[in-house]
């Protein structure tokens, strides 16, 4: 299942990690545990995937806001993995004989954003 497929899926469910905690993910691909409500009444979130990571998201009007970036800089929990599928998936088809421009436009259509270098 790809990453984007994950993340969609988690987010509609409303997906709740094994403490109990509520937890979001952003377009990107980070995923935040809920830690507070603010005077406004807004949803607060940190990210959880790097231990002392500073990024933090929330609900805002129904959309979900990043507001403060991830420090350090980490990928998203599933990035090195996406990556590691994705080359396997590119050796397989080239070993059954399809070219290298086949291989890495299929590749390019299907990689979500957060696994692109920039």
């Amino acid at each position: 299942e790809s990453l984007p497929t994950k993340v969609m899926a988690a987010a509609a469910q409303g997906a709740v990690s094994n403490k109990g905690v509520r937890v979001e993910y952003d377009a990107d691909g980070y995923a935040y545990h809920h830690y507070h409500v603010d005077a406004n009444g807004d949803d607060l979130f940190r990210c959880y995937a790097v231990k002392g990571c500073k990024g933090k998201a929330k609900f805002m009007h129904g959309r979900f806001v990043n507001y403060q970036d991830h420090f350090p800089f980490h990928f998203p929990k599933d990035h090195d993995k996406t990556l590691r599928l994705m080359k396997q998936k590119a050796i397989e088809e080239r070993h059954a004989g399809a070219s290298t421009e086949r291989v890495v436009d299929d590749a390019m259509q299907n990689v979500h954003p957060n696994v692109l270098p920039y």
